[in-house]
């Protein structure tokens, strides 16, 4: 069973632009999957990630999927199962990273496509988290990111 860490934003810029800028300022090498340049991979941290464009998730409870042009998914299949207690903390640092290089300022933050980890936006110049209803401090966070999982 693959278990799957999700983060949706959205970019003013087309995916292959933002690729070349997700390698050049995040360091990644995200190339197309399989010689598919709407599916771009790489391995991250031993764990299979993803961008895409073309999600096709619809809103589903509070998870407005629809809101964001863009995913990234972290996918850890059940070989690199070893690799998942520290999924949801990439995927945060990830979204952390786009926010300070590529000014990707808001986002949602989901697992497996169904929970609801963090809904980010900047607040007074802050990364914010609705969920908490507070500004992210780390590593404090990755602690109510991981309590949101045990609650569901």
């Amino acid at each position: 069973m693959s278990v799957t860490v999700e983060y949706l934003f959205n970019s003013e810029v087309d995916l292959a632009s933002l690729v070349n800028r997700v390698n050049e300022v995040v360091g990644w090498g995200l190339a197309p999957y399989e010689g598919n340049p709407s599916d771009q991979y790489c391995r991250f941290l031993g764990m299979e990630f993803t961008l895409r464009s073309d999600h096709g998730l619809d809103d589903d409870r509070d998870c407005n999927f629809e809101d964001y042009n863009f995913i990234g998914q972290l996918r850890t299949p059940a070989p690199d199962s070893d690799l998942r207690p520290i999924q949801i903390e990439a995927m945060a640092l990830m979204a952390f990273a786009l926010f300070r290089r590529l000014d990707i300022t808001s986002g949602l933050l989901t697992l497996n496509v169904q929970t609801r980890l963090a809904h980010y936006r900047v607040v007074d110049d802050e990364w914010y988290d609705d969920v908490s209803g507070k500004a992210v401090q780390f590593p404090g966070h990755f602690g109510e990111l991981r309590s949101r999982v045990s609650r569901e």
